[in-house]
């Protein structure tokens, strides 16, 4: 198989590690931020007394703005002073939170208002105006959790599953590149829905644990403002289609994921046949029929985009009243001629993966049978550019 010039596996898992620790942090701070602001709640509320308050902007990129204030309290009979206003102390421009605090603060040196804050009783020196949360700078930190946390664990996993297959392709002979997997050496290959629905699951589970919270918590806040913040209530819409399409992920993978495919000699050949069986745990009657496709893929990069382009396929349609059914299963016979000048599987110099796929699909109630495994296919010493299939040992099993 080709060497890549690609990064290698250790580079980008060192790489992923910048993004897995902003992800990391931002989702600690987030979390200590409402466990504070909740421990805070308990605190007894005392009258206080503003002494100064300022609106600080700082000009760069944007403008940035931070509220300050000086007040003071009693607590049994002593007079304590504080600065802190809210849980955060930094500056941003999210949202108005620090001009809204900066009218509040004014009106009460003026004598129109009266403010309380919460003090900790444990140290009456530590008291905070307004620990309430700030939806905005949660959500804020959210997305830094959902974009960073999730490309630094993308990068990360890439990386191990990179490392496993470069050690796995050292070991391989240069004449035998389907050694490089276990699987495709056995000729056994599992579907790949369960990988699929622990991908989909957990990014599911993921998603929603960081937006319903936040929605909870912040939903009437939100509404209230409208306009440009309404745009958040699109996390949690989106992450109920993720929960839809990972039940369903779920689904097909808890019925069919020990489907396997018995390969009837290994590997595919180019200018040769593709053959074996696809086995399911348990049988199904789709009404129109199995659609058994085998198709050559080629991974496209440009930039930062990826696609999958199809380079050539084939299918054929088997009636499931026919099929064998072995220990409440099916066995689905496979039979394809692959054509001599098409690619073999390989990783490319620079991109253009090549990858073969068998797919099964059959539409059904419930749930639908869709399985895909990625099959090992090479020129050997087999491969005749005039090969001719015998179509005999399948015609029998094809749908009219």
């Amino acid at each position: 198989m080709a060497k890549s010039r690609r990064a290698s596996p250790l580079f980008l898992m060192l790489f992923a590690l910048p993004f897995l620790g902003v992800g990391i942090f931002m989702g600690t701070l987030a979390l200590r931020t409402i466990n504070r602001a909740h421990f805070i709640q308990q605190w007894p509320e005392v009258p206080a007394a503003i002494l100064e308050a300022d609106l600080i902007e700082s000009h760069g990129d944007s403008t940035t703005y931070r509220v300050t204030a000086r007040f003071t309290y009693v607590i049994n009979g002593t007079t304590y002073e504080s600065f802190k206003v809210g849980l955060s102390t930094g500056s941003d421009n999210i949202g108005s939170w620090h001009q809204d605090r900066h009218a509040e603060l004014q009106r009460a040196l003026s004598g129109q208002r009266e403010l309380t804050c919460r003090v900790n009783p444990a140290d009456p020196a530590d008291a905070v105006l307004f620990p309430e949360l700030r939806t905005g700078l949660l959500l804020f930190h959210g997305l830094f959790v959902l974009v960073f946390g999730g490309a630094g664990a993308g990068m990360l996993y890439a990386g191990l599953r990179g490392r496993r297959a470069r050690q796995a392709a050292a070991a391989a002979p240069e004449d035998q590149p389907w050694l490089i997997r276990a699987d495709w050496a056995a000729g056994v290959i599992r579907s790949s829905s369960r990988v699929q629905a622990l991908f989909f699951v957990g990014f599911a589970v993921f998603w929603n644990l960081m937006t319903w919270p936040f929605l909870v918590m912040s939903g009437g806040e939100i509404m209230q403002r409208g306009g440009v913040a309404l745009i958040f209530l699109l996390f949690p819409v989106i992450g109920i289609g993720l929960a839809v399409w990972a039940g369903r992920a779920a689904w097909i993978a808890v019925r069919y994921g020990r489907a396997f495919f018995q390969m009837a000699s290994v590997p595919g050949v180019l200018g040769g046949r593709l053959a074996g069986v696809v086995q399911l745990p348990r049988a199904a009657y789709p009404e129109d029929g199995y659609l058994v496709t085998i198709s050559c893929e080629r991974t496209e990069q440009s930039g930062d985009s990826t696609r999958t382009v199809a380079v050539w396929k084939d299918e054929r349609r088997l009636d499931p009243q026919v099929l064998p059914v072995v220990d409440a299963g099916q066995a689905l016979p496979v039979l394809f001629a692959l054509p001599y000048a098409l690619p073999a599987s390989e990783t490319r110099e620079g991109g253009g993966d090549i990858d073969w796929r068998l797919r099964v699909q059959g539409r059904q109630p419930g749930v639908d049978v869709d399985l895909t495994f990625e099959v090992p296919v090479f020129r050997t010493g087999a491969s005749r550019a005039g090969f001719v299939l015998d179509e005999k040992p399948i015609a029998a099993f094809e749908q009219a």
